[in-house]
C-alpha cells in the first residue's frame, strides 16, 4: 500500500515536470484541467496526511524548529516532498506562458504550497517566502490577496522559527509586495502582520527604502511615517497627503460548515480540525460564530487574530507608536493599539518591566551610533536621489525640465509613444521624506560619523542641483520651500561641525577604473568624466544662491575644480560643453554667490603673488582655462593681479623644471579614514593632494609645454591678456586713461627681463649659436620671445591710432621746439650765474644765432665729417683742425628746474669731479636746442678727448651685433641721476609714464634678442609707440620728461637702432629705418646720429668701417624720399652718412672699399637720386661744405657713369645760388646804397614775387 502510494506520488511529480517541458516547448500543451487536477491531487494527499497527526503536535505547525525535525518527519510518510516543491517551482517558471485559466491554476498552486510547507526541509522553507512574493505581478491580481495572506499568516510565521533563515527574506518580500500590489490594504496587512511578530521591522522598512524600487519606496516611506511618525512639529505641519494608507480587512471564516462566512477573529493550528473542517493545512481562520464549536472539538487553545488598527481618541492626534503585544491588544479586542505619546507612556512605564518589553513600535531619535545608522543613511540618500533619477530626459542646458507639466506629458507620452507615468510627481516628491528623515534622525552634530555625514552631503548637494531644474509649479515650490526651511539649516550646521567633510564633498570626484585596472573599465571613461564634472559644477551652482558657500570655502574648492578641468578633460569640445555652468560661477553678471565679484579670483591672486614658480604657473593655467571658454574677467582685476605677480616673479631653473616634468605621478587608490573611522571616505587633505598631483597620461605632454622655458609665466599671461581684451571688445573696452596706462605698464613689466647673468646661472642661455642646432628654431628663449612679442604687438596695435606720423610734418621751428631750446638756455644761464672764482666762461650767449652745419671739418685731421656741435667752434677757430667734435669738461651746475642737479660746493670740486655733469660748449643747432656752456679747467682738454675716444669705442657694435654701453650696464631701475652730454638729470624710471617705461624696456631688450624675427616684432612695437602714439613727441612737450628723452637719445635710441641696419636681415633694417629717422628729428637726435656715423667711419678698426658701410646702404634702400625731401634736419644728417659712404670706396682696407663699391653699384635709381638730393641740400645750406660736396658728387658720377648723376641742371641751379649770394655780399659791402638796387638772379625773375623774396631771404640767412 505504501509502495503504491509512493509510486503514484512520484509519477504525479513526473507529470508535473512533464507539464513544464510541454509548456516551454509548446508541444501538446496540457490543458488547465489537467494541471488543476494534478495539483488538487497533491493537495488532497497532503491534507490526508495531516488528519493522522495528533492534536498535541499542533505546535509544530506554528514555527519551524530544527530540534523537532526528527519528530516532525516521523508524523507523515517519507515521500519525495522536495521533488514536488521543485516541480511546482518549474511550473511557476512556465506560468506566464499559460494562456487559459490562470486564476484557477494560481489558486491550486497556492493551496498545494500551503499544504506542502509542513513537509519541506529547511532549504526549501527558506526559499518559500521569496518564491511566493515573486509571483506578484505574474499571477492574476485576483489572487494577490490570497497570496499575501498566505505569506503573512502561514509562511512567514513558520519560517521565523529556530534553525531557518526566513527572516532575511523580509526586506525582499516587502519590496515585491509594495512594488507589485496596487491594493494599499495589502501593504498595511503585511506591515501589521510583520510588526506583530518582528520587533525590528523598522530596520526592514528602511532597507526597502534604501534598496527597493521607486514604486516600493513610495509606499514604504509613507508607511514608515504612518506607523513610526516623526516627533518633529515643523515636519508634521508641512506634510501633505500623498499616499493614502488603507486599512486591511480580516479574512473570511475558512470553516466549510460556516454559513455566514463572517470576518475571522481567531485561528487554529490543530491539524485534524484544519483538515476536516477547512480542507486545508494549518492555520485555519475561524469567525466568532464558529469559535465555540471548534473549541469544543479540540483541547488546543485558539490563537486570537490581530485586528486592523483603530483611530486614537486622544486630544493630541499625533501618534507616537503602536503596540502589538498580546497583553495590550487582549483588552482591545485583539486590535493593536496605535497610541499617542501620553497613552504610549502610560501603558508601557519603565517601572513595569513586562509592559516595557512589549512588542511595540515607536519613532526613533538620532541614529548616530545605533544599528539603524547605516540603513537610515542609505534610505535618506535613495529618497533624495529619487528627484534626479526620475526627471524628464533633459537637454544639455536642462531647459526641458522647466516646461509645463502638460507639455512634458504630451511630449513624453503621446509624441514619443511612451506611456505617461502617473506616479512621476509622486516619485519626485519622495525627496521630501528624505529631507525630513535627515533632519529628524541624522543631525550633523559633532558626534556624527564623518563618512555618513559626507555621504548625506553628497546626496543633498545633488538634490539641490536637480530640484533647481524643476518647473515653478506647486511641486517645485514645495521642494524649494524645503530648502529654506530645513536644507540650508542642516547644511550650515554641517559646515560648522564637519567643515573638512563639507569641503571634501564639494571637490571634484575622481574616476577610478574597475578593480584598479584600466583594461577592466566597461564604460566610456571620457563621457563619464565629463558627466561627473557637469554634475559637480551643477552642485556648486545650486548652492550659490543660499549663502552657503563662503569666500573661504570658495578659495579651497575652486583650485581643485580648475585643476581637474584643466587635466581631466581630454579635448576642447568637452571643455566647451561645460562652458555654461562655469560661466554661471565666474561671470559677475551670472554668479549668485554672496560675496563681491572681485573676490571670485582672490585665490588666484594669492597664488600669483607667491614666490613659488610652480604655483604661479598653476594659477595662470587656470586663468587660461577660463579664457579658453570665453569667461570674461575684469580687465582692472586682471591687470592688477598680473602686475603684482610680475613684481616678484622668480626665474626658474632648468633643472628644477626638468625634475617636475620627470617626476612620476601615481594614483593613491587607498582612501584614508576620517577621524579613525574606516569608512571609505578619504580625508580632505589626502584627497586634495591626490587631485592636485594627479596627472592623466594623455595630458602630461600638454601640461609640460607650459612648464618649459624661463618665460613660461609671461607667455601664459600674454595669451590670457590678449584673449580677455578680445572678449571685452578690444579698444572699446579701454575707455579709461588710467586703465590704458595700466595696460602699457603691464606690457613693460612682461618684457622686463632679469639680468643675463641670472639666465645663464639658472641654465637658460641662448643656444642660437649652437652649430649642431637649427639656429633660432632650436633656441627655447628665442621661441618664447617670438611668441611673446608677436602677441603683445597685436595687443598694442589695438590701442594705437591707425595713422602714423609723417616725417615731413615734423618741423622743429614750432613752439614746442622753441620751448625745448628755452629750457636748455635757462639751465645754461644758471650755470653762468654760479661759476666759481678762477673759472672763465666763454663769451657765447645762451641763445646764439643759428649757423649752417659744416661737413668739411673732421675730427683728428681726417677728411671725414665732423659733428654739428663742433661746427660753430670750427667757424670761430678755423686754424684748429684737430679739435674734437664734442668737447666735455667738468663744471658746476645749478638750475631752478627740478630735473637738473644742484651745484656742488666749491670745496668739493676735486672730490666730486667724477660725479658732476659734463656739458658741451655752447652751440646752437638749427633746430633751436641750446647747449649749456662749459668751463674748461686747466689742461683737461686732452684728457677729455681721450675719454671721448674710449666712450666711442665702448659704444661700438661687437662681432655679435650687440651694443656695449658702459653707462647702461648699471642697475638703472634704481638710479635717480642720469648723466648726458648736456647735463645731469634727475628722474626715476618708475615715475615715468607707462609708454616711456615701455620704450625704455624695449630698447634695452634689443641687445638681448638675437633672433631677427623677435627684433622685427620688437621694432614694430616701437613703431606703434613712436609713430602712432607719438610718445617721444609728447615727452618733448612735457618738461619733466625731457631729461629722459635726452638720455635715451644718447644711450639707447639712436645707437641701438643704428646697430639694427643689417643687410642680412633686411626686414629688420626696413622696420628700423623709419624709427631711426624719427629719432633724428627729435631734439639732439641729429647730434647723436652724427657722432655714431663719424665714430664708425673714422674708426681704426676695419670691421667697424665695414659694418658702417653696410648700415648706410640699408639706410639708403629704405629711406622714404618723399618724407626726407621736406625735412632739413634729415637731409643734413643723411648727407653726412652718404658722404662717408661715397668716400669709403677709397678706404685703405680693400674689403671695405670693395663692399662700398659693389653696394653703390647695386643701389636702385631712387636711392641714388635721394643721395644726390641730400648732398645738394647740404651744398645749398652750408658754404664751407661746397667743395667737399662737389668732390663727393663727382666721385659718385665717376663710380656710376651710367647713372648721369652730375648734369648741367645741377650747375645751373648752383650758379643761381652763387649769383644770389654774390649780390647779397656786394649789397652788404655797399652799406646804405644797397637799398637802391634790386637783386637779380640768372633767370631774371620778378624781384617782387613771393618766391623770389623767399629765395633771397634763405640765401641771406645762409650767408650769415
Amino acid at each position: 500500500m505504501a509502495t503504491t502510494r509512493a509510486a503514484t506520488f512520484s509519477a504525479k511529480i513526473r507529470t508535473l515536470s512533464d507539464f513544464h517541458s510541454r509548456i516551454l516547448n509548446q508541444q501538446q500543451v496540457p490543458s488547465s484541467a489537467e494541471m488543476v487536477t494534478t495539483l488538487r491531487y497533491f493537495q488532497q494527499t497532503l491534507v490526508s496526511f495531516l488528519k493522522d497527526i495528533p492534536s498535541e503536535r499542533s505546535s509544530l505547525f506554528e514555527k519551524y524548529s530544527s530540534e523537532n525535525a526528527i519528530v516532525r518527519s516521523g508524523l507523515y510518510p517519507n515521500l519525495n516532498y522536495s521533488g514536488l516543491f521543485y516541480g511546482i517551482v518549474n511550473l511557476l517558471d512556465a506560468f506566464p506562458m499559460i494562456s487559459s485559466a490562470q486564476t484557477a491554476i494560481a489558486e491550486a498552486i497556492l493551496d498545494t504550497l500551503k499544504a506542502l510547507y509542513f513537509f519541506l526541509d529547511r532549504e526549501c522553507i527558506e526559499q518559500l517566502p521569496l518564491l511566493l512574493a515573486s509571483q506578484l505581478g505574474v499571477f492574476p491580481s485576483e489572487v494577490d490577496r490570497r497570496l499575501v495572506h498566505l505569506l503573512c499568516d502561514c509562511i512567514f510565521p513558520y519560517s521565523f522559527g529556530e534553525g531557518v533563515n526566513g527572516r532575511v527574506s523580509v526586506p525582499a518580500v516587502l519590496i515585491l509586495v509594495l512594488h507589485h500590489s496596487a491594493d494599499n490594504s495589502l501593504h498595511t496587512l503585511i506591515i501589521e502582520r510583520l510588526a506583530y511578530r518582528l520587533p525590528d521591522l523598522y530596520s526592514d522598512l528602511l532597507t526597502v527604502i534604501a534598496s527597493g524600487t521607486s514604486e516600493s519606496r513610495i509606499a514604504a516611506v509613507n508607511l514608515l511615517f504612518h506607523y513610526w511618525p516623526l516627533l518633529y512639529p515643523g515636519i508634521m505641519l508641512r506634510r501633505t497627503v500623498q499616499y493614502r494608507v488603507q486599512a486591511w480587512s480580516s479574512p473570511q471564516c475558512q470553516n466549510t460548515q460556516c454559513v455566514e462566512k463572517g470576518p475571522s477573529t481567531c485561528l487554529t493550528y490543530e491539524p485534524s480540525i484544519c483538515a476536516n473542517l477547512g480542507d486545508s493545512a494549518p492555520p485555519m481562520f475561524i469567525c466568532h460564530n464558529c469559535q465555540e464549536s471548534v473549541t469544543s472539538s479540540t483541547t488546543e487553545p485558539l490563537h486570537y487574530l490581530s485586528q486592523p488598527l483603530p483611530g486614537c481618541n486622544s486630544s493630541n492626534r499625533i501618534a507616537k507608536g503602536t503596540c502589538f503585544d498580546e497583553d495590550c491588544i487582549r483588552s482591545n479586542g485583539h486590535v493593536p493599539l496605535r497610541l499617542c505619546e501620553e497613552c504610549f507612556n502610560a501603558l508601557h512605564p519603565v517601572e513595569n518591566i513586562r509592559a516595557y518589553e512589549h512588542n511595540r513600535h515607536s519613532g526613533h531619535g538620532s541614529v548616530w551610533g545605533t544599528p539603524y545608522e547605516r540603513v537610515m543613511v542609505e534610505a535618506i540618500v535613495k529618497l533624495l536621489r529619487e528627484t534626479s533619477s526620475k526627471l524628464t530626459e533633459l537637454s544639455a542646458d536642462g531647459e526641458s525640465a522647466k516646461r509645463p507639466k502638460w507639455l512634458r506629458q504630451l511630449e513624453g507620452g503621446r509624441e514619443l509613444g511612451r506611456e505617461i507615468d502617473p506616479l512621476s510627481d509622486e516619485r519626485r516628491m519622495l525627496s521630501r521624506f528624505g529631507i525630513w528623515l535627515m533632519v529628524a534622525h541624522c543631525p550633523p552634530v559633532t558626534e556624527a560619523t564623518p563618512s555618513s555625514v559626507g555621504y548625506l552631503l553628497g546626496a543633498l548637494f545633488q538634490w539641490f542641483s536637480t530640484t533647481a531644474l524643476l518647473p515653478n509649479d506647486a511641486m517645485g515650490q514645495t521642494l524649494e520651500q524645503l530648502k529654506a526651511d530645513f536644507g540650508c539649516d542642516w547644511l550650515n550646521q554641517a559646515l560648522s561641525n564637519h567643515y573638512e567633510v563639507f569641503i571634501n564633498e564639494l571637490l571634484p570626484q575622481q574616476l577610478e577604473p574597475l578593480y584598479g585596472n584600466i583594461e577592466d573599465t566597461i564604460w566610456d571613461e571620457r563621457f563619464v568624466r565629463k558627466e561627473i564634472m557637469r554634475d559637480g559644477l551643477s552642485k556648486l551652482l545650486a548652492l550659490a544662491p543660499y549663502d552657503i558657500i563662503s569666500i573661504t570655502t570658495w578659495s579651497r574648492v575652486m583650485p581643485h575644480w580648475l585643476h581637474s578641468l584643466n587635466n581631466d578633460l581630454v579635448s576642447e569640445e568637452d571643455l566647451l560643453e561645460l562652458k555654461v555652468p562655469i560661466s554661471k560661477l565666474f561671470e559677475p553678471d551670472l554668479c549668485a554667490l554672496s560675496f563681491e565679484p572681485q573676490r571670485l579670483y582672490e585665490f588666484l591672486a594669492i597664488r600669483l603673488h607667491s614666490n613659488s614658480y610652480e604655483e604661479i604657473l598653476k594659477a595662470l593655467d587656470w586663468l587660461h582655462l577660463l579664457s579658453r571658454i570665453d569667461i570674461r574677467i575684469s580687465l582692472e582685476l586682471l591687470l592688477e593681479m598680473f602686475s603684482n605677480s610680475l613684481r616678484q616673479i622668480p626665474l626658474p631653473t632648468s633643472g628644477e623644471l626638468l625634475v617636475q616634468q620627470k617626476q612620476p605621478q601615481h594614483r593613491d587608490n587607498e582612501s584614508k579614514p576620517v577621524d579613525g573611522v574606516n569608512s571609505g571616505l578619504a580625508s580632505p587633505e589626502s584627497r586634495e593632494n591626490k587631485i592636485m598631483e594627479e596627472e592623466e597620461p594623455e595630458n602630461a605632454e600638454n601640461s609640460q609645454q607650459t612648464l618649459e622655458g624661463p618665460m613660461a609665466a609671461q607667455l601664459v599671461m600674454t595669451d590670457i591678456l590678449a584673449q580677455q581684451i578680445k572678449l571685452a571688445g578690444g579698444a572699446s573696452a579701454m575707455t579709461s586713461a588710467s586703465l590704458l596706462e595700466h595696460l602699457f605698464s603691464l606690457i613693460a613689466a612682461l618684457l622686463e627681463y632679469q639680468p643675463e647673468e641670472r639666465f645663464i646661472e639658472n641654465g637658460w642661455p641662448h643656444t642660437c649659436r649652437d652649430p649642431e642646432g637649427d639656429q633660432f628654431a632650436d633656441c627655447l628663449r628665442c621661441q618664447q620671445a617670438l611668441f611673446l612679442y608677436q602677441v603683445l604687438l597685436q595687443v598694442l596695435e589695438q590701442f594705437c591710432p591707425k595713422e602714423e606720423s609723417r616725417l615731413d610734418a615734423l618741423n622743429y621751428g614750432d613752439e614746442t621746439a622753441r620751448d625745448f631750446a628755452d629750457w636748455l638756455s635757462e639751465a645754461s644761464s644758471s650755470v653762468h650765474q654760479q661759476q666759481p672764482q678762477g673759472v672763465v666762461a666763454d663769451g657765447n650767449s645762451p641763445r646764439p644765432s643759428p649757423s649752417p652745419r659744416a661737413l668739411s671739418s673732421s675730427p683728428a685731421g681726417h677728411t671725414f665729417f665732423g659733428s654739428p656741435i663742433t661746427q660753430k667752434r670750427q667757424q670761430q677757430q678755423p686754424v684748429q683742425k684737430t679739435s674734437t667734435p664734442l668737447i666735455k669738461a667738468r663744471q658746476e651746475v645749478s638750475t631752478p628746474s627740478a630735473e637738473m642737479v644742484g651745484a656742488l660746493p666749491t670745496d668739493d670740486v676735486d672730490s666730486a669731479s667724477e660725479q658732476v655733469a659734463a656739458f658741451s660748449f655752447a652751440e646752437q643747432s638749427p633746430m633751436g636746442v641750446a647747449c649749456i656752456s662749459a668751463t674748461v679747467i686747466g689742461g683737461l682738454l686732452q684728457q677729455q678727448e681721450a675719454a671721448l675716444t674710449e666712450k666711442n669705442a665702448s659704444e661700438a657694435v661687437d662681432g655679435e651685433g650687440k651694443i656695449k654701453i658702459g653707462r647702461t650696464e648699471q642697475k638703472e631701475e634704481q638710479r635717480i641721476f642720469w648723466e648726458t652730454s648736456v647735463g645731469r638729470f634727475r628722474f626715476s624710471l618708475e615715475q615715468l609714464p607707462a609708454q616711456l617705461r615701455l620704450t625704455y624696456v624695449l630698447l634695452k631688450n634689443i641687445e638681448r634678442e638675437p633672433d631677427p624675427d623677435v627684433q622685427f616684432f620688437l621694432l614694430s612695437m616701437l613703431k606703434y609707440l613712436f609713430l602712432h602714439r607719438e610718445c617721444l613727441l609728447n615727452a618733448r612737450k612735457e618738461q619733466e620728461h625731457r631729461g629722459f628723452l635726452v638720455w635715451i637719445q644718447e644711450n639707447l635710441l639712436i645707437p641701438r637702432l643704428w646697430s639694427l641696419l643689417r643687410s642680412d636681415y633686411s626686414h629688420v633694417g626696413q622696420m628700423a629705418t623709419p624709427l631711426l629717422l624719427h629719432a633724428i628729428t627729435l631734439p639732439l637726435g641729429d647730434d647723436v646720429f652724427w657722432e655714431s656715423v663719424n665714430a664708425e667711419f673714422t674708426s681704426s678698426e676695419w670691421e667697424r668701417r665695414l659694418k658702417a658701410v653696410d648700415r648706410v646702404l640699408v639706410l639708403a634702400h629704405f629711406v622714404p624720399p618723399a618724407a626726407v625731401r621736406s625735412n632739413r634736419t634729415l637731409l643734413t644728417s643723411l648727407s653726412c652718412a652718404f658722404s662717408h659712404l661715397i668716400v669709403s670706396v677709397h678706404d685703405p682696407n680693400p674689403a671695405v672699399a670693395q663692399k662700398a663699391l659693389l653696394l653703390l653699384e647695386a643701389l636702385p635709381r631712387s636711392s641714388l637720386t635721394l643721395i644726390c638730393h641730400c648732398l645738394e641740400a647740404q651744398f645749398d645750406s652750408c658754404i664751407l661744405d661746397r667743395p667737399l660736396i662737389i668732390a663727393r658728387i663727382h666721385l659718385l658720377s665717376v663710380l656710376l657713369p651710367e647713372e648721369n648723376l652730375l648734369s648741367w641742371d645741377f650747375f645751373i641751379q648752383r650758379f643761381e645760388t652763387l649769383s644770389l649770394e654774390a649780390h647779397l655780399k656786394a649789397q652788404q659791402n655797399a652799406g646804405a646804397d644797397a637799398s637802391m638796387h634790386f637783386l637779380q638772379d640768372l633767370l631774371h625773375s620778378d624781384p617782387m614775387s613771393d618766391v623770389y623774396q623767399r629765395k633771397v631771404t634763405t640765401r641771406s640767412s645762409d650767408a650769415q
